[in-house]
């Protein structure tokens, strides 16, 4: 059931309806009150991290993950989805998983052709090496959600305020923080804050180190030199890079191909191909040459593609054809 915006406004309660975001809240707090950051959130994708970074380069931040990184972007059929299904029995290999997924990111989409990602994750980076920013993974699943923000003495009001919790439904993503509807709720009285740390530190005792200063080794060699990041390329690569983006062929989508409507054809690969490829410069351009030499399958091609399209053609040909 959709409920309209305007129903969702409310005055104590945080809904990313409108204006009243989480990240606007977030954005507000960081900036001159907090000093220190304790998030404990089940799902924590980089688009979280590239919502606020701007509020976070000079603040202590510790990041506490219930669940799971970065699958928001990636293929449900990558590597990544079999690693998550294995039994860990290590904290290494949960630390190479996590690794791993953010490899994926850079490697595998486009999230961080971006300025302003690629702005985030350099300062996520040098916080992870200069001790600001610590993630570990809960021992056990953990679908809770509690963000702490600690105040700076001068805001604390000699310690009867010295921070504000905020809890509900959002996870540490854009669309938790900004993207869709949630619910939350702010406390600031010093109890509720007390309790909320003490939950937090118990929890981040036992829990298994993602990242941080002590292990930026295992960092930078399982993230950083898997990555495009500040390296700069070859002639030669970015010359292949070029081909593969003019040429790259899209197999996400389903296709008919000449096999599937005919069964006295076979599955050709570069068939296939081709016909991948006439369908995308037909949407782009309303037009296409297929262009081959001669017993390549041009009028099962051009046969294809229009089956596909579900076009009425004239066929102009040889009689033979």
């Amino acid at each position: 059931m959709k409920i309209e915006d305007n129903k969702l406004n409310s005055e104590y309660f945080i809904t990313n309806s409108g204006e009243k975001s989480l990240a606007k809240i977030i954005k507000g707090i960081l900036p001159v009150k907090a000093d220190h950051l304790d998030f404990l959130v089940g799902y924590f994708y980089f688009s979280g991290i590239e919502e606020i970074y701007k509020h976070i380069s000079d603040k202590k931040m510790r990041i506490l993950v219930g669940l799971e990184m970065e699958k928001e972007l990636l293929n449900k059929t990558s590597e990544i989805d079999f690693l998550h299904k294995k039994q860990k029995s290590s904290r290494l290999e949960i630390r190479n998983e996590f690794n791993y997924s953010l490899v994926e990111l850079f490697n595998k989409t486009d999230f961080f052709e971006e300025k302003k990602a690629t702005e985030a994750f350099k300062i996520y980076y040098e916080k992870i090496k200069n001790g600001t920013l610590e993630i570990r993974k809960t021992k056990e699943p953990c679908h809770a959600k509690m963000y702490i923000f600690s105040y700076k003495d001068e805001f604390s009001e000699e310690g009867e305020t010295p921070g504000t919790v905020i809890t509900g439904s959002s996870n540490l993503t854009y669309k938790g923080l900004r993207g869709q509807n949630e619910i939350n709720v702010r406390f600031q009285h010093k109890t509720e804050f007390h309790d909320a740390q003490n939950i937090f530190n118990t929890l981040w005792q036992s829990a298994i180190v993602i990242a941080d200063k002590d292990h930026i080794n295992d960092f930078e060699d399982g993230v950083i030199k898997h990555i495009w990041y500040e390296k700069l390329p070859s002639p030669y690569l970015l010359y292949l890079r070029v081909l593969y983006e003019y040429f790259k062929i899209d197999t996400s989508r389903r296709i008919r191909t000449p096999h599937d409507i005919n069964k006295k054809f076979f599955n050709l690969k570069y068939q296939e191909d081709a016909i991948r490829m006439a369908i995308s410069i037909i949407e782009k351009h309303n037009g296409v040459i297929i262009s081959d030499v001669v017993g390549l399958g041009k009028s099962i091609i051009g046969s294809t593609v229009a089956n596909n399209l579900n076009l009425r053609t004239i066929i102009i040909s040889p009689p033979r054809i």
